[in-house]
């Protein structure tokens, strides 16, 4: 002892004996007093610190439970479901490509999952996950409710996004997680009592982009965490808790309950708080007693969540001072008569209590020494309710024990959560050490592979992947070392697994690595995708047996258009040439056959425009065009069809608007006219048909207005649909196939313009098409098309001017279509007609042709296509016009045809005014 404590205190207190026996009273008194009440206050400030532990502890609990519900799959799959496809209600909603899972099943996980995570947290009474993707409706909750877990209906769930909860929390970065205010539940939790404090956390659920998704929220009763406090408050103190308004949250002990809970709030009882408070008043009410020096106190504020609102929990520890002025007055009576009777054996003494007062430290020391070396904190056998030093750290002992055994038992209380997750999560879940032995294997891992656990931890993991001579997966994504460490290389990879009975089958794997205790570990997250494959294997056989159908079903429209187009060019060729030549009833035996040819063209040419739109097969070319250049071309071609009907086809332009131009696709613009105009001649039968261009500061519009039939207001919503005519069965007043209005609404939509129609029944209708203004940069007229005998004409005044005639070669291998085209070129053309490919390259070598006409199919051998790569290899028709006049005018046959180096392009069946027209182009 010498030179210790204990000596020490034995010569000050001998000193103190001998010299001060006057004044020992005295001194003690203000020695004691002033020493206890240091003490004291010691022990609340310590007692605060424990609280402040405490609660960060337990806030950093809930925190780590969040993230780890934040990362179960469920939460990451039903992110990955919504940017998926939409399957449909029945199938679940959205569909997660990278599980195939639906949102609906990621949903009926995370509720379970949500539902285990309830059942071993009491303090929890409600778990939910919401969407920022479905303005903040809830995606799944999980509540208690009369002490049963309730998993809440899809139809039920509710609006969340206007709380603040949601509006804070969604905006935190991920790994971040908010605090709300802890307040007292007023009656709007079913299962929860009007007062109860209650505290929501919440984490940030972000997607593949790092964009805000959702949040996940906890709703925690912290009554459980607030009655922790408790113990730590002796007999002869007091504790209040309150939130960061100053509302009390805990009164301890409960007797002084009903005396501050009510109207009265933290800053009134205890002034010294209000500064702590934004706007309050800091005088208390004049009916509650307000403590003076008769307590001592210790004021705190535990903040929390700094990054948003202040989130504060004030907490004051009373102890009354009369209580130590007690024991220093009875210190003060009995140290003058020890100091007067026994000042002779002081020295003894204060040797015998220098011993008796480092005992206890002694004991606690030697405890210390052993912490941690037993299973359990050792105790020491000292009284804690003394009010002494020696009772203060024995209290401090015995806290600081308590608060290691709950955390360690709040430790395995988080493992066996872990574990029942674990073994209820629907995924194979497999975890390895950094040489690829096994540590765990859940029980989905054990149904997929058809091992025990036992039988497989210890051992590598290659045990239950199957590698080929090159040492990689199933498709060659995912690698193992020769030591067996798994090396990470995403998410969602196909690998090949072995099961115990040597199958091979799919498996989509997801690595990841993390430390544990300064050693890496890997954990592979795995599913069965058996089904799926096979699933995918049938599509693709359907896929594929599609495609053979669509091609048959392409050959036979190819053969078929190709039957008919070729016999049709004679029809209507020769009808034409006939009409010409006969009067009489044989003329318009003639003139009906053409019309009839005709018909049958446009018909079959409305069925293949209407493939090739149904296809997507139609690219628009667009260009800057002049309008009413271009509608005023289309009207021309029409006014002999009016004429014969002895109705006026007008045309008229604002004068303002005609330099207004559009980009448009030529051929698709002049479709869209020669439907309309076509239609409204059709159903006119006095009166006539006004086309009409005018433009306004955004659009160009062309009207197109009849006299006619007009339409039944019935009928209007199914004016553009498919085969749908407004007379229909047998008492149909006008022919047609329905189509035209289709595809003309089919072609505006795609060169981004817009159609309507007004229509009175019996008065006529008005047909409108728009289309965005442009700029004009250039105007290029339209092409003047001839009719027939203008054809004839213009021809015959080249001959008579003494032009020679141009030569021309045609090569077509149907007696008939050659017969036709002679009749019709024979006036203005030296033509030269052969029918087949040998025969076309023998007269190209020996003759030079201005225009070669192609047909494609030339029977046996080469077919015009051939002949076509021929001549472009001599340098004599390098450049001399070939056009290609065949029966292939299926959807993409022109472009074909046109990619392959021909000058230009006729299907067949053709009439008189389109062949020398294409003649007088070329």
């Amino acid at each position: 002892m010498k030179g210790g404590i204990g000596g020490r205190l034995a010569i000050i207190f001998s000193l103190l004996v001998l010299v001060a026996t006057a004044t020992v009273g005295f001194l003690v008194f203000w020695s004691a007093y002033e020493s206890l009440i240091e003490v004291s206050s010691e022990s609340l400030e310590h007692t605060g610190e424990t609280i402040e532990v405490r609660f960060e502890a337990s806030l950093e609990a809930i925190s780590t439970d969040v993230l780890f519900l934040a990362e179960t799959p469920p939460v990451a799959g039903i992110v990955r479901a919504f940017a998926g496809p939409y399957m449909s209600a029945k199938d679940g909603g959205f569909l997660d490509e990278a599980t195939n899972h639906s949102d609906a099943e990621w949903r009926e996980q995370l509720a379970g999952v949500f539902a285990a995570f309830l059942q071993n947290n009491p303090s929890f009474y409600r778990a939910r996950y919401i969407g920022l993707v479905n303005e903040g409706r809830e995606i799944v909750r999980v509540e208690r409710i009369d002490g049963q877990l309730v998993t809440t209906s899809t139809d039920e769930l509710t609006q969340s996004g206007h709380h603040d909860y949601f509006t804070e929390a969604v905006n935190l970065q991920g790994g971040d997680v908010y605090f709300s205010h802890i307040d007292l539940n007023q009656g709007e939790e079913a299962d929860v009592p009007p007062g109860t404090p209650t505290l929501r956390v919440a984490t940030p659920v972000r997607d593949a982009d790092d964009e805000p998704f959702g949040i996940l929220v906890i709703d925690v009763d912290f009554t459980h965490v607030l009655d922790a406090f408790r113990p730590l408050i002796n007999e002869d103190e007091a504790l209040y808790l309150a939130n960061s308004h100053g509302d009390f949250l805990l009164v301890h002990p409960d007797s002084l309950a009903a005396t501050v809970v009510g109207p009265y709030q933290i800053q009134d009882l205890f002034p010294k708080t209000a500064s702590w408070f934004a706007g309050a008043a800091g005088q208390p009410a004049a009916d509650v007693a307000i403590p003076d020096e008769s307590l001592i106190t210790h004021e705190d504020r535990l903040s929390f969540n700094s990054t948003l609102d202040p989130r504060y929990l004030v907490f004051v520890i009373t102890s009354p001072s009369e209580t130590i002025l007690a024991r220093v007055r009875k210190v003060r009576t009995w140290s003058i008569l020890i100091t007067v009777v026994f000042a002779l054996w002081g020295i003894a003494l204060a040797l015998f209590f220098s011993r008796y007062l480092t005992r206890p430290l002694r004991r606690i020391t030697r405890a210390l020494d052993r912490f941690g070396q037993d299973d359990e904190p050792p105790i020491v056998d000292l009284s804690m309710k003394r009010k002494d030093e020696i009772g203060v750290l024995a209290r401090a002992y015995d806290t600081m024990a308590r608060q290691i055994e709950a955390q360690i038992e709040e430790l395995e209380d988080k493992a066996r959560r872990q574990r029942i997750i674990l073994e209820t999560s629907a995924e194979g879940i497999i975890v390895t050490d950094g040489q690829g032995i096994i540590e765990t294997f859940n029980r989905a891992a054990q149904r997929i592979f058809g091992y025990t656990a036992e039988e497989v931890k210890g051992r590598n993991v290659n045990m239950l992947v199957f590698r080929d001579e090159h040492d990689k997966g199933a498709n060659g994504q995912v690698s193992f070392e020769d030591a067996g460490r798994w090396r990470l290389l995403g998410n969602g990879h196909e690998v090949t697994g072995r099961r115990k009975n040597g199958e091979t089958f799919p498996i989509s794997l997801s690595l990841s690595s993390f430390e544990l205790g300064g050693e890496k570990k890997y954990a592979g997250f795995l599913q069965d995708i058996t089904r799926r494959k096979q699933y995918e294997q049938t599509l693709h056989e359907a896929k594929l047996s599609a495609e053979a159908a669509n091609k048959a079903k392409s050959a036979f429209l190819a053969n078929m258009s190709h039957e008919i187009r070729t016999p049709l060019t004679g029809i209507i060729g020769f009808a034409s040439l006939l009409a010409r030549q006969v009067s009489g009833k044989h003329k318009k035996y003639s003139q009906l056959i053409e019309s009839s040819g005709v018909r049958l063209k446009e018909t079959l040419n409305s069925v293949l425009d209407l493939a090739k739109l149904e296809a997507k097969r139609v690219e628009v070319q667009l260009g800057l065009l002049q309008v009413h250049t271009e509608a005023q071309e289309v009207v021309q071609f029409f006014q002999t069809q009016a004429q014969h009907k002895n109705l006026t086809l007008d045309f008229r332009v604002d004068p303002e608007s005609e330099d207004a131009c559009a980009r448009l696709d030529r051929g698709a613009f002049s479709s869209i006219l020669h439907n309309l105009i076509g239609n409204a001649l059709k159903f006119t039968e006095t009166g006539g048909v006004v086309v009409s261009v005018e433009a306004d500061a955004e659009r160009v519009h062309v009207h197109v207005t009849d006299t006619g039939v007009g339409i039944d207001p019935s009928f209007m919503p199914h004016l553009f649909d498919v085969f749908r005519q407004e007379s229909t069965g047998l008492s149909r007043s006008h022919e047609g196939s329905g189509l035209g209005l289709s595809i003309t609404q089919r072609l505006v939509v795609l060169m981004d313009g817009e159609i309507s129609v007004e229509s009175e029944k019996g008065q006529g209708s008005t047909f409108t098409v728009s289309f965005p203004l442009a700029h004009a940069e250039e105007t290029r007229p339209g092409l003047e098309v001839l009719g027939v005998d203008e054809a004839r004409k213009a021809h015959s005044s080249m001959l008579l001017s003494g032009q020679v005639k141009p030569r021309v070669l045609l090569v077509e291998d149907n007696e008939n279509t050659q017969f036709l085209i002679e009749n019709l070129l024979e006036d203005a053309y030296a033509l030269t007609v052969v029918s087949n490919a040998e025969d076309a390259l023998l007269e190209a070598f020996n003759t030079e042709y201005d225009l070669v006409l192609m047909d494609i199919n030339l029977g046996e051998g080469a077919n015009g296509a051939d002949v076509l790569r021929e001549l472009r290899a001599m340098p004599t028709y390098s450049t001399v016009p070939i056009a290609a006049l065949t029966a292939y005018a299926l959807p993409g046959d022109k472009e074909r045809f046109l990619e392959m180096g021909f000058s230009a392009y006729l299907s067949k069946p053709f009439n008189a005014e389109e062949l020398l027209t294409l003649a007088a182009r070329m």
